[in-house]
């Protein structure tokens, strides 16, 4: 635990000015049975031991101690955090830190502005802290209020965690987590070319209409095998991609739904996995998609870990409605969401549970975690303005009870597009000449061999040099270009940059192999008529190809 500190304002009633100062809480052992020691002998044996009541103690501390008023201007700082934020001339009594761009951003995170005195620390975080040439630091912290209003005085206590664990290993670990998400979009560009060939090879094989009845549904079967490796592909990747948070108004119901997709095609099959989908009325809560299934699946596999041996793994969704008689922190009062995710493991002591979302805490032996997950986690939580709260006792498993805020608008999701089977019927056909950009050859043969069934003319580029040649070759005779994204040599945004420069007109179609959307900073510049994800089937790229078409249609 941090060392926790309080302020108190004390009046000089020399000067009539009230003057701030930053002391220590302090007990003192009794001389002897029944006597009690006068503050003015205290002070005579702290002056002749050379001792400053005030802020000896804070200089003996390894932490870094800062004192801020309400105006954010330094009252008292100790050797320790000069030191760690190298802050010569930075920090400055009765100056805010605003040259300490480091702390600044600690400050910042920790929110001062909304804090109220209460006699606790008010909050906890960790982050990554680039020091300058001492590199970056995992450093925690911690603050601590008193004072009201203007007269708020706000004692920092910051420590460096970057050492609680072995250093080596979790670096390790972390470099190859970010080497494996650095991968995952190329793997995922990859694997679903190969999931686009499969899937529209499928729908042409069920044109034939002399397919018997037995050779028909094994070829649907496989249709759905291939269509359930394209989902747990997207899901997996869009649980592991590291972006921006954009929360925004979701039902909760759809992301358990994934968790549950996820987990059973992942975890030990002896552990029973139970979600009962509460009915319509649940609220949506505002939070990221992406970072919640983090914290979701991070409660799954401590459940799972927890339960080496089997048994029942338990996600439950209700609304909650708390009073102000209800409201002891970390509860407030208001309308939330609770998450519960129970399991029937082995449960935790006391003493674990109050480390239990200490960074780099963990109970696993050397290497079988870092002690981050949970961490992570509730910290998610806190910045979506939820709060976390756990139930648990030895051999009688554990229930994690995430509160999140309810979302009181929410915009209904769009519509998914009609898919599947093979397109039928002649309002999908035409003559147009389309331009094939891909540098998966068998993705190109399929997409070819689509078009051409309904009467399409098609001309092939198997990269984006390959295409502005032919495209400019056509003479104009192009009508749509369909482009793939990532490519050797020339990749698809530059491709259709030049393309533009030779035609402002025509219309191209993207195909993104990655399950992330194209930013939307990329698709405003370059204007494409339409992005279409991979894999897809044939009826959804005959569809979008002839609305495009359709939509386009040049005169003459």
């Amino acid at each position: 635990m941090l060392l926790t500190l309080t302020a108190e304002l004390w009046q000089n009633s020399d000067s009539g000015t009230n003057t701030t100062i930053c002391k220590m809480d302090q007990a003192t052992d009794n001389p002897g049975a029944g006597e009690t020691v006068a503050e003015s002998e205290l002070d005579r044996i702290r002056q002749a031991a050379g001792l400053n009541s005030r802020q000896h103690w804070c200089e003996l501390s390894p932490d870094a101690m800062i004192c801020l008023d309400g105006r954010w201007r330094v009252l008292f700082f100790n050797r320790a955090a000069d030191e760690l934020f190298q802050a010569s001339g930075m920090l400055a009594v009765g100056q805010p830190p605003w040259q300490c761009a480091p702390l600044l951003g600690i400050l910042e995170e920790l929110s001062l502005d909304s804090l109220s005195a209460e006699p606790r620390v008010q909050r906890c975080m960790v982050r990554q802290v680039e020091l300058g040439k001492a590199g970056t630091r995992a450093l925690e912290a911690a603050v601590a209020v008193a004072g009201a209003h203007d007269e708020r005085v706000f004692t920092i206590c910051i420590r460096d965690v970057s050492q609680k664990a072995p250093a080596q290993p979790t670096l390790y670990q972390s470099q190859r987590r970010q080497l494996v998400g650095s991968l995952a979009g190329g793997i995922a560009h990859d694997f679903n070319n190969i999931l686009t060939a499969v899937i529209c090879q499928i729908d042409l094989a069920l044109l034939d209409k002399e397919l018997s009845q037995q050779a028909r549904e094994s070829l649907m079967q496989a249709m759905e095998s291939a269509r359930r490796g394209a989902e747990l592909n997207a899901k997996l990747l869009q649980f592991s991609r590291n972006t921006e948070a954009r929360p925004t108004a979701v039902q909760l119901t759809r992301l358990v739904d994934e968790t549950v997709f996820l987990l059973r095609r992942g975890i030990d099959r002896r552990i029973g996995i139970q979600f009962a989908a509460p009915g319509s009325d649940l609220w949506p809560a505002w939070v990221d998609e992406g970072q919640f299934m983090q914290v979701l699946m991070s409660l799954s596999l401590n459940a799972r870990d927890a339960m080496p041996k089997g048994g029942e793994l338990l996600f439950q969704l209700a609304n909650l409605k708390l009073g102000p008689e209800e409201a002891r922190a970390p509860r407030r009062s208001g309308e939330f969401v609770q998450i519960t995710v129970s399991d029937t493991g082995h449960g935790m002591t006391p003493e674990v549970l109050g480390r239990l979302f200490e960074p780099y805490f963990t109970t696993k032996e050397f290497g079988k975690g870092a002690g981050l997950g949970l961490s992570i986690a509730n910290h998610v939580v806190v910045e979506h303005g939820g709060w976390m709260e756990v139930d648990s006792e030895p051999g009688r498993g554990s229930r994690f009870h995430v509160f999140l805020p309810r979302a009181v608008t929410a915009t209904a999701p769009p519509a998914e597009p009609a898919g599947g089977g093979a397109a039928v019927g002649t309002a999908l056909e035409g003559d147009e000449t389309v331009l094939v950009v891909d540098d998966e050859q068998p993705v190109r043969e399929v997409i070819r061999a689509m078009l051409a069934f309904r009467g399409y003319q098609v001309v092939e580029a198997g990269d984006g040099t390959e295409a502005v040649d032919r495209f400019r070759a056509a003479n104009g005779d192009i009508d749509l270009v369909l482009l793939d994204i990532q490519m050797p040599r020339m990749n698809g945004w530059d491709t259709l940059e030049k393309l533009h420069k030779l035609d402002s007109e025509i219309p191209v179609l993207l195909l993104s192999g990655g399950v992330s959307e194209p930013p939307a900073d990329r698709i405003a510049s370059s204007r494409p008529a339409a992005v279409l994800q991979k894999p897809f089937a044939s009826a959804e790229l005959l569809r979008m190809v002839r609305k495009i078409l359709d939509s386009t249609r040049r005169p003459g």
